[in-house]
């Protein structure tokens, strides 16, 4: 059976995306936004540049120009990614 036709978009989408996610040592554990992509060869986990904890710390570059398309997926709310962002910014 083909593939539905929003699952499609979403993976190219997907594909052409910098993914990033909220902590790595969590993302590939049941959170359905990234492992669907993986699951559907989509992309896979070395495409995951990296987490929040790189991107406050300057270790990965997030957007580089105004086209990038950046793919951020937090497995809880986002205020609580925010309040973590802010306190390790506060700290380096």
């Amino acid at each position: 059976m083909p593939a539905a036709p929003w699952i499609a978009a979403d993976d190219d989408a997907v594909r052409r995306s910098l993914v990033f996610v909220d902590r790595r040592e969590s993302a590939f554990d049941g959170v359905g936004d990234i492992l669907q992509p993986i699951a559907s060869d989509a992309i896979a986990e070395p495409d995951v540049l990296g987490d929040l904890y790189d991107l406050i710390s300057g270790s990965v570059a997030g957007r580089r120009t105004s086209d990038d398309i950046t793919f951020f997926k937090n497995a809880g709310g986002g205020h609580f990614d925010l309040i973590a962002a802010e306190t390790i910014f506060r700290h380096l």
